[in-house]
């Protein structure tokens, strides 16, 4: 009861002490509200910040790995090509290699082979020998054609002007005196003219348009 007491009569205070708390906290509201806001705005600042550093971290090591997987992939392509141009390479020097070799033996077989190099040129030299002696054939056979078909020509010449000239015949003729104006066109023939007439034999003479005497 005492306890009870104590408090019964120290309501009061009780009251009085309360309602001043309640009105100092009134007035320290304003400040505490204003100092709650800074805070949050304090501590929201500083978790944008954290997963803002946060997200650029994760950026750059996401760049980091695609960078190097990106350059990974590129330097195993360009080492793949690399490895295919030297195979094409060595298999093109190796298939050089063979065909120098192969022309090599095939050049010493069969286009620098001297035994049938030799054969070959006498082959040709004996061909050569055939075809000139054949052409000497056709040469002297041809110049021998030309020559006889050319004196039968002049034979045939001069008979034809004894013929025209028939009325000397059985006359004594002077060469270079008689001068008939039918051969000085062809003055080069007169003497061999002359000297038909001179020897020939009338009687062989057959002269068609040329009627009895």
């Amino acid at each position: 009861m005492t306890a009870f007491g104590k408090i019964f009569r120290a309501r009061n205070n009780i009251e009085d002490k309360f309602f001043e708390a309640v009105e100092a906290a009134q007035k320290t509201a304003q400040k505490e509200f204003e100092a709650s806001e800074t805070i949050k705005r304090a501590w929201h600042r500083f978790k944008q910040k954290k997963q803002q550093k946060k997200l650029e971290r994760s950026a750059i090591i996401i760049q980091k790995t695609w960078r190097m997987h990106h350059a990974t992939t590129i330097v195993n392509v360009l080492r793949a090509e690399k490895y295919r141009q030297e195979r094409v390479d060595f298999f093109n020097k190796q298939a050089t290699k063979i065909q120098k070799v192969w022309r090599g033996y095939y050049d010493r077989k069969h286009v620098f082979n001297f035994a049938k190099q030799k054969e070959y040129l006498e082959q040709v030299k004996q061909t050569n020998e055939k075809m000139a002696h054949l052409l000497e054939g056709y040469y002297a056979e041809t110049n021998e054609t030309i020559a006889r078909a050319e004196f039968e020509k002049e034979a045939r010449k001069q008979e034809n002007i004894a013929l025209k000239q028939h009325y000397l015949v059985s006359t004594s003729a002077i060469p270079s005196v008689f001068q008939p104006p039918a051969f000085n066109k062809d003055a080069g023939a007169l003497s061999a003219v002359e000297n038909f007439i001179r020897t020939v034999n009338k009687a062989k003479i057959c002269v068609p348009s040329v009627g009895p005497r």
